[in-house]
């Protein structure tokens, strides 16, 4: 009976390392996806600012043209 007792204690033990251990590798897991979220957000923002900047340029470059041909029209 005594045999059968430290058996269970055994199994529980066990059964209590491979419990933790699921805990700490989902942990783990659950923080490495909150980084490449956070990752892939901020590169998401920086793609969307360098979009946004690229845009303002061509504006800015199709304004200087208009403004440059219709100088040399009205001249």
């Amino acid at each position: 009976v005594e045999q059968s007792q430290n058996d269970d204690f055994f199994e529980m033990d066990m059964l209590k390392d491979t419990s933790y251990n699921i805990l700490n590798s989902l942990d783990l897991k659950n923080s490495i996806i909150k980084q490449n979220y956070n990752a892939i957000s901020s590169l998401s923002c920086e793609n969307e600012k360098k979009k946004l900047q690229s845009q303002e340029q061509l504006v800015g470059n199709n304004n200087l043209v208009i403004k440059e041909s219709s100088q040399t029209f009205c001249e």
